[in-house]
């Protein structure tokens, strides 16, 4: 339910909402107008290192020019695409999340809480905790303080029953909130290895954390076929 939470592909429920929030009028080119008059444009800010965001930007522009709302990429270099992000010059941006690998209550949950500067969601908050508390701002926001907390709690827990109990509310609290919108989940990586190299998995996981790739299929098994 986390997964598809708020994500469903519905433009007649979008039309709906927008309607709802007073932003029924369009210019000729069918985008809504904000109050002030301008068009609801927004723009998404990236590092510019990867074609797959932009792309992927790309087919997002196409669904949300059909309920009304521009969209654009910026491309800028990563440091300082980071400090515009840190200035809060940002308004959207675009970045990898939690690995996709497979997050269970062992695995440190500091993705779901303002942890680090490179959390584009809330980075200065993220640098108050990453500093202990010499840089950025510490979070002014309910939910984003109890989820810190959790996430302080989950480091002092001492049995699974207790991380997985955290990990669950953490995930409730963060999928609520749309802190971040999940774009591609479960995407397939393919692996290229010589067909003498034996005892490779024909399907596996593939994760920085905590599969550390394919070392939890311990390729020290791995061996070539000396007769092909």
């Amino acid at each position: 339910e986390f997964a598809t939470a708020w994500a469903q592909f519905d433009p007649e429920l979008a039309n709906r909402l927008l309607d709802e929030m007073g932003l029924t009028e369009r210019n000729d080119r069918g985008i809504r107008i904000l109050p002030d008059g301008r068009p609801a444009h927004v723009i998404v800010e990236t590092a510019g290192e990867s074609t797959l965001e932009t792309d992927v930007l790309e087919l997002i522009t196409d669904h949300w020019r059909k309920v009304g709302i521009s969209l654009s990429s910026r491309p800028t270099q990563r440091d300082v695409f980071r400090k515009r992000a840190m200035g809060g010059e940002v308004l959207m941006s675009v970045w990898f999340g939690m690995d996709n690998a497979i997050p269970n209550a062992d695995m440190l949950p500091s993705g779901l809480a303002p942890t680090g500067d490179d959390q584009l969601q809330w980075p200065v908050w993220g640098i108050h905790y990453l500093s202990g508390g010499r840089e950025g701002k510490p979070p002014d926001l309910p939910e984003a303080i109890q989820l810190l907390d959790l996430f302080k709690k989950w480091r002092r827990s001492v049995t699974f029953e207790e991380r997985k109990a955290i990990w669950l509310e953490m995930l409730s609290i963060y999928t609520q909130q749309v802190f971040s919108i999940g774009t591609v989940n479960g995407a397939l990586q393919p692996i290229v290895h010589r067909a003498r190299l034996k005892n490779v998995p024909e399907k596996a996981l593939f994760g920085f954390e905590p599969t550390a790739y394919l070392g939890i299929y311990m390729p020290d098994t791995f061996w070539y076929d000396g007769s092909a």
